[in-house]
Parts: C-alpha cells; sequence; structure tokens
C-alpha cells in the first residue's frame, strides 16, 4: 500500500492561535478579536537563532496561509530563507493547532491565547500530541502544557510598519515524552515574549528562550528573536498551484510564485495539479529540464518513470514508484504564461 512520507523539518510557525472567549475584570478592558484571514497571506519575518555553542544565523522566515475550508480549517505552512516548504500546521476555525504535516495529532486542539484578546488576560491548557516515528509503527507521546498572560497594549515599530499590539508572555513546556512502548524523548521548555497585532492576530515581534533539560546533541538552539519585515496581501499572488494524490486533495498543497512545496512518497502515486491562472509546465529530472505539453508523455531516471499530461491549468503525472531501489527526486514547475518569471514549484522524492 503506498504510505505518505512526511518530509518536513520543525520550523517556528508565528501565526498566534485564537480560539474561544475569556472572563472579564472591572473597569473592563478593551477586546479584540482578529479578522479572518485568507488563504495566500503571506507574513514575512526576519529571524535570528542563537545556539548553544554562540553560533549566530539570521535569515528570513515566511508563513503562508493556505487552503481554508467551508468549515474554517485550514494549513499555515511554514517556508526557510530559500522559500522552500518546512512544516504545516492544520488550525481549526478557531486557529487551535489540531496536527501538523509531520504526523503529529493534537487533543484537546492546542491553543496559545484565546480570542478575544484583552490587557490582563490568562490562559492555560495541558494537550497531548501523538506523533507518527518513521518506519515503525509506534507513536511518540508528548505532553505539551500551555501559560500565556497578556501583559499591555503597546504601540510598536518594525520594518513592516507601525503596529497596535498586544504583549503576551507564552510558556510552553514538552514532558512525559514516550514512545510506545516506553522509550522517553527529551523534555525541553519554551519561554517567550511575543506582541501579536490586534488587527490579524498574527505576531509582530517575538523573543524565544529555549531551554533543553536533556540533549543528545552537544549543540542546540539557545534562542530566537524575530520581527515582522513584510505583509503580502492574498490578492497580490499572481496564481496559486494546489494538488491531489489519486483523487484525493493534498489540503497542506498550497504554492505561490517564488515558493517550493516539498512532498515525499513511497509506492506508485497518481497526482493531478492545477493552477488558478494559465501556466508552462516543466519537470526537472535527473538534472535535466524539459517542458510538458501534451499527454502521455514519459520521463525516466535511475527506475522512476514519471508519466504526464498537461493543460494550461492543469498536469497529471502518474509514477511507478513501487519499483525502486533508491530514492528518486524531481521537480514540478509551473511559470505563469504571462510572465516567465513568476514560477511555483514542487519537489517530490519518490521512496522505494
Amino acid at each position: 500500500m503506498k504510505k505518505l512520507i512526511l518530509i518536513a523539518a520543525v520550523s517556528s510557525l508565528v501565526l498566534v492561535a485564537c480560539g474561544g472567549g475569556g472572563g472579564g475584570s472591572s473597569p473592563t478592558p478593551t477586546r479584540y478579536t482578529p479578522v479572518v484571514q485568507k488563504s495566500g497571506d503571506t507574513y514575512i519575518y526576519s529571524r535570528t537563532d542563537t545556539y548553544s555553542n554562540g553560533v549566530v544565523q539570521t535569515s528570513p522566515a515566511t508563513t503562508q496561509v493556505g487552503l481554508i475550508s467551508s468549515t474554517g480549517d485550514h494549513f499555515v505552512t511554514g517556508f526557510d530563507a530559500n522559500n522552500i516548504s518546512l512544516k504545516a500546521v492544520l488550525l481549526n476555525f478557531n486557529n487551535q493547532l489540531v496536527a501538523d504535516s509531520g504526523g503529529c495529532s493534537y487533543s484537546p486542539a492546542l491553543d496559545t491565547i484565546p480570542t478575544p484578546f484583552y490587557v490582563g488576560q490568562h490562559f492555560s491548557q495541558t494537550a497531548t500530541a501523538t506523533c507518527n516515528v518513521a518506519g515503525s509503527p509506534a507513536k511518540q507521546i508528548v505532553l505539551i502544557q500551555v501559560s500565556s498572560d497578556i501583559l499591555s497594549n503597546e504601540t510598536i515599530s518594525v520594518p513592516a510598519g507601525t503596529f497596535n499590539t498586544l504583549r503576551v508572555q507564552i510558556q510552553k513546556t514538552y514532558l512525559n515524552g514516550v514512545i510506545q512502548p516506553g522509550i522517553g524523548i527529551k523534555p525541553y521548555t519554551q519561554n517567550g515574549t511575543c506582541w501579536i497585532d490586534v488587527v490579524t492576530g498574527a505576531d509582530v515581534k517575538c523573543n524565544q528562550i529555549y531551554t533543553q533539560l536533556e540533549t543528545n546533541s552537544s549543540v542546540v538552539l539557545s534562542s530566537s528573536t524575530s520581527q515582522l519585515t513584510n505583509i503580502r496581501n492574498s490578492a497580490l499572488n499572481p496564481f496559486v498551484l494546489t494538488g491531489s494524490d489519486f483523487g484525493v486533495v493534498i489540503p497542506y498543497l498550497y504554492v505561490t510564485p517564488a515558493n517550493t512545496y516539498v512532498l515525499g512518497y513511497s509506492g506508485n502515486t497518481g497526482y493531478t495539479f492545477n493552477t488558478t491562472q494559465p501556466v508552462v509546465w516543466s519537470i526537472t529530472i535527473g538534472g535535466n529540464t524539459s517542458v510538458v505539453s501534451g499527454s502521455n508523455i514519459p520521463f525516466s531516471y535511475n527506475g522512476l518513470t514519471v508519466t504526464m499530461s498537461s493543460t494550461s491549468t492543469s498536469l497529471t503525472a502518474t509514477t511507478n514508484g513501487a519499483t525502486l531501489t533508491n530514492p528518486v527526486n524531481f521537480t514540478i514547475q509551473a511559470a505563469l504564461l504571462s510572465d516567465s518569471t513568476k514560477v511555483a514549484k514542487v519537489n517530490i522524492t519518490n521512496y522505494p
């Protein structure tokens, strides 16, 4: 049976979760309910990470809202400095964390600070993350404790502009983790202060400190800071690429120009990719790039054969991955017909 293999690195997805209401005080503070996000809304940050060996790295980091279902469930995806997808998280209509593309589910849905936001608000929660373990039927179980307080209402300026924000102090503790039937994992804490935009609920600025209680590595992330440098409204995206696998929508696949989404599969697959505007399709495999135009066109490399058919707004591809002995990677590219510099990519690795 074909099995989805999730290729995702842990990233800091910096949209603040929003959920149900909380109590009040006297006099009643101003309460803020963020506007509903739209598919394609994009937030670009400058992030600086400091490691335990003193190394400091600064790079862009991007989060983008993906497909929003009729019930309000939606994915938010993080992209690295090269605009390559890292991890997508599934949020419900209250923006509470339900699952992620790393194979974890959360019960109950994990919140950070519920809406409406107001100064003086306190929130705490305990949730359980149940995660897949690569190459094993076992599950990794992690207990997550969240405690957050809104401390003040502040106007702050960052490269993206000046924002009316709420300063939130947040602590997350990951503990009591086991890989069934009982292999322990390493607990740690994440303490931070974030300034969230009262209009969108997005982080404007964050300072985080990570405490690794135990670790197998001599070098760990000690702290990070991030600030918002740009906001790209969904209407500014020239087109969007979405897709399905054997007719089943890939819900976290939402690609706009300049971004690359990473997928991984084992066995035979049948993809369909669709775009909202006419594009020119191409495939890069084995170091060679070829335009895909027409029906039932085969491309082969290292035992993998990809057979493709295309129109100006769709591309279908089937693979024979079940016969592989080694992983094979290829990239699908969609270049806007009216402007070939606008390119969205899907990078796919087929595993034996």
